[in-house]
């Protein structure tokens, strides 16, 4: 993903802090910065956003990083934080005000 063209990768479940949640913060955070690993709102406490660098490619510039959405496993949490949250940051970057 990080060589590819996406600015955005949303991830779901796996972000919580249960024994079989193994996308947390602790690796998330190996890839690259974790912006927040924990909202305020019920549902879709367990929500983290992670920037991971993009190597530089050819000499130039190094490119924006890729935002890593991790959304939680509960299907509703995940489609009340994708409407409420997702949605936004993608409509912001694809341009939209």
């Amino acid at each position: 993903a990080l060589a590819g063209p996406a600015q955005v990768l949303v991830t779901s479940g796996g972000v919580s802090a249960g024994d079989r949640d193994l996308l947390g913060s602790a690796v998330l955070a190996e890839f690259g910065t974790v912006l927040f690993d924990r909202v305020h709102m019920k549902p879709g406490k367990p929500l983290t956003l992670t920037a991971c660098p993009r190597p530089a490619m050819g000499g130039g510039p190094a490119p924006h990083p890729l935002l890593v959405v991790s959304v939680p496993g509960n299907p509703v949490s995940a489609v009340v934080t994708f409407s409420l949250l997702v949605v936004p940051l993608l409509e912001r970057l694809g341009g939209a005000r």
